[in-house]
This record gives C-alpha cells, sequence and structure tokens, in this order.
C-alpha cells in the first residue's frame, strides 16, 4: 500500500499534474496516517522532507531520462547523432565515480550506458547531450555504486516472458503481480 501509494504520486509528480509541494504534502499525510513518521528530518525518516525530495526528485528524474533515451534511440536521430557526450554534475563536489565521464563520448550501442546512463545514482546531476563526435574508448570494467543504485532505461519497457513456467496457477499469480507492479498493460507474453 505504502509503495503503491509512493508510486502513484511520484508519476502524477513526474508527468506535471502536481508540484513538488504537492506531492511532499500528500505524502507526508498518508505516511503519518500509517504510523511511517517517526518526527525526526533526517533521511532516514520515510517521512521527512528530506526522504520524500529525494524520492520525488529523483523518480522525476528518472521519468525524464526514459523519455530522453527513448527519442534518443529513434533510428532518424540516432543515425544523425550516433554518439551520446556525458556532461558532468555541476555539484560543488561531485562524485569521483561521475566526473571521471565528464566529456567522454561513447556510441549509444556502447554497453557502459547500461551502467552510466544518468541519473546512475541517487541525486545524480548528470547528464547526456547528443553528439558525432568521434567516441572514446569505454573503460573495461565499471564499479556500481556504493548506494545499489542501479538505472537503465533501456529496459524502461520490457516485456517479460512468462511462457516457461508451466504451472498455470503461478503463471496467471506472477502475471497479476507484473501487472499491479507496472501498470494495466499487459508486459507479458
Amino acid at each position: 500500500r505504502i509503495l503503491e501509494r509512493l508510486r502513484s504520486v511520484s508519476d502524477a509528480y513526474s508527468r506535471g499534474e502536481i508540484g513538488l509541494a504537492q506531492a511532499r504534502t500528500e505524502l507526508k499525510k498518508f505516511l503519518r496516517s500509517e504510523g511511517k513518521d517517526d518526527g525526526t528530518s533526517g533521511l532516514r525518516n520515510l517521512a521527512s522532507t528530506a526522504r520524500l525530495d529525494l524520492i520525488l526528485e529523483q523518480n522525476a528524474r528518472m521519468a525524464a531520462a526514459v523519455g530522453r533515451y527513448q527519442v534518443s534511440m529513434d533510428p532518424d536521430i540516432k543515425e544523425r547523432w550516433p554518439c551520446w557526450r556525458y556532461i558532468g554534475s555541476t555539484a560543488l563536489n561531485p562524485r569521483d565515480s561521475h566526473a571521471r565521464f565528464a566529456g567522454k563520448v561513447f556510441r549509444k550501442d556502447d554497453p557502459i550506458w547500461h551502467k552510466i546512463y544518468p541519473p546512475s545514482d541517487f541525486n545524480c546531476q548528470c547528464d547526456v547531450e547528443e553528439c558525432d563526435d568521434e567516441p572514446d574508448l569505454a573503460p573495461e570494467t565499471i564499479e556500481p555504486p556504493e548506494s545499489g543504485f542501479a538505472f537503465d532505461p533501456a529496459h524502461a519497457f520490457e516485456e517479460f516472458d512468462l511462457s516457461s513456467i508451466r504451472n498455470e496457477e503461478l503463471r496467471k499469480k506472477t502475471e497479476e503481480g507484473l501487472k499491479k507492479k507496472f501498470g494495466k498493460q499487459n508486459n507479458s507474453k
């Protein structure tokens, strides 16, 4: 119930239907009614302003990134601009793991983007821009963020093949769970 409310309010905020203050207020009221507000202002309190802002802003950044990714992968656009340039954060203290990619150019089909496409960690302020510059050589390995955060816009609209689940009851239960988690559209085969 809590995740569903976080998701629905976050989606409304990401779509621009409500502002940040209204989204935060709605979530605070709901979380208090659920006993999930310990009264502190730190990130450990789910109902704190800092935590809710992080959740709402992160989800909005991820939604925007998925849209930008989808447009950029259009065959006509990809033909004209086959690469992305990584735009590092303008934060006072950017993460070293992000700053090392600032200005680097990689082909859009390079697997590195599955690990570094922004936002690649919580509160990531990095970005990408389309370009047709000569690509750089991607590093062999990329360490995952310490936070455990993982985001890949290429998999945002992934379909799930459930045909290998032979037990009809289990397959239906799994499909219902996916529909509940990912929306009413049928994301399973």
